[in-house]
């Protein structure tokens, strides 16, 4: 499965470079910018966990930058970077668990214009997260910690709505599809032998995810000062299957919330640009 996983790589690079370096030899429209989101993640990993459907998520802070560049009226890029830390904890008479959960999300995409106001896009997703848990079995600590890689392509559709005075209504629409695996480390004697227990049930082999990804925004560009902000929402809804033991997950991870952003733009001309 990693091998595939390199050769889907591979090919999304050599797409990226292919479309990319003839246009750079003209001009590129290039905006640099963040991303600050109140972010509500309701993890499918409370699901393997016993007395977690109590677990009510609790909103966080999230954040990253992004770069855009417009090859022409066709082509664009985008890469964007977001980092935000979770935490919550869940209490009952018998079991209990206290987490921090750290989430890199990265995103590559290539976009082309079809119409006006309609874009079609494709790239690269990766999603990583570290989580440190303590779980205490009525009176008896056991830490551990997961590590967790997922990546694959995904495809959408977006559109460009002008709505005047420098306005712009952005929806967008995409799939979401990945592949993962975890890897654990449990620390103390109950938590070798609970890992012990994972192992055999197959709990860290690979993981296939997919669903939907949306947001809607609200645009605001500046001409005079090449600046754009923009306010927003994102929901992503992801189904989970477990390809070694052949079944469908018990829960199903969600992730969204409401997204501000500014960017600068500038261009940078092309070889034959003519110096004035």
């Amino acid at each position: 499965m990693n091998k595939n996983m390199n050769v889907i790589g591979t090919a999304l690079l050599a797409a990226v470079l292919v479309t990319a370096l003839p246009s750079l030899a003209r001009a590129a429209s290039v905006g640099l910018g963040a991303t600050v989101m109140c972010a509500w993640w309701d993890s499918a990993a409370k699901s393997a966990l016993v007395g977690a459907s109590k677990f009510e998520p609790e909103p966080a802070a999230a954040g990253g930058p992004f770069l855009t560049a417009q090859f022409n009226d066709t082509w664009g890029l985008n890469i964007g970077y977001m980092y935000g830390k979770f935490a919550w904890n869940v209490a009952t008479p018998i079991i209990g668990y206290k987490t921090e959960d750290q989430r890199h999300d990265l995103d590559l995409i290539i976009s082309a214009s079809v119409h006006k106001y309609v874009k079609l896009f494709f790239g690269a997703k990766y999603w990583g997260t570290k989580t440190d848990m303590t779980t205490r079995l009525v009176i008896i600590p056991m830490d551990s910690s997961f590590v967790y890689h997922r990546g694959g392509p995904g495809a959408g559709i977006g559109l460009v709505l002008p709505l005047g005075a420098g306005l712009y209504l952005l929806p967008n629409l995409s799939s979401v599809f990945m592949f993962g695996r975890i890897t654990e480390a449990m620390g103390g004697p109950l938590g070798r032998i609970v890992g012990i227990l994972m192992q055999r049930a197959g709990s860290n082999g690979m993981t296939m995810y997919f669903g939907l990804n949306s947001t809607l925004t609200l645009a605001y560009t500046i001409e005079k000062a090449n600046l754009t902000l923009a306010l927003g929402g994102r929901f992503q809804y992801l189904w989970i299957y477990f390809i070694e033991s052949e079944r469908m997950g018990n829960g199903n991870d969600m992730y969204g919330g409401i997204t501000f952003s500014a960017m600068y733009t500038f261009d940078i001309p092309g070889k034959g640009a003519r110096k004035g």
